[in-house]
C-alpha cells in the first residue's frame, strides 16, 4: 500500500541527519575562532552523509530507497540548514526571512514528489 502524506513527509525529513546539524552548528557558532572555510566543509560532509544514511535508515532491509527519496531527502537537509543559518548567513543573499518561506515551501511540495512524478509518467517507485 502507498504511504500517506503524512508518512512520506516523516521519510522525506531526515530528523535525525537535521538534528546532528543542530548539534554541530551549535559547537561551530560557540567558537568564535571557527572560519567559514569549516563551517561550509562541516555542512558539505553532513550533505554527502545524508543519502548514505537514507539508504541506511530504509523500512525495508532487502529494498533500497527509492531515488527520489534519496534525492528529496538530501534537499530537504540543504533546505533545513539554510533555514536554520550556519554558514549561509555569510552569504551576501541570506535572509532567514527568505529561508523560512524556502522551508515551508519545500515541506509542503516534498511527500509529493511521488505523486507529482507519476502523474508526469515517469513511473516512480511508491513506498
Amino acid at each position: 500500500m502507498p504511504d500517506d502524506y503524512k508518512t512520506r513527509l516523516i521519510k522525506y525529513i531526515p530528523a535525525d541527519v537535521v538534528a546532528v546539524w543542530v548539534f554541530l552548528d551549535g559547537i561551530l557558532r560557540a567558537d568564535p575562532s571557527t572560519s567559514a572555510a569549516f563551517q561550509w566543509t562541516v555542512f558539505g560532509v553532513v550533505l554527502a552523509l545524508t543519502p548514505l544514511w537514507t539508504w541506511y535508515r530504509a523500512d525495508e532491509p532487502d529494498l533500497p530507497p527509492a531515488f527520489h527519496q534519496i534525492v528529496t531527502s538530501t534537499v530537504a537537509f540543504a533546505v533545513w540548514a539554510l533555514a536554520l543559518g550556519g554558514p549561509f548567513e555569510r552569504l551576501a543573499w541570506y535572509t532567514p526571512s527568505l529561508a523560512s518561506v524556502l522551508l515551508a515551501l519545500f515541506t509542503l511540495v516534498a511527500p509529493l514528489v511521488p505523486f507529482l512524478a507519476e502523474r508526469c509518467g515517469r513511473g516512480v517507485r511508491r513506498r
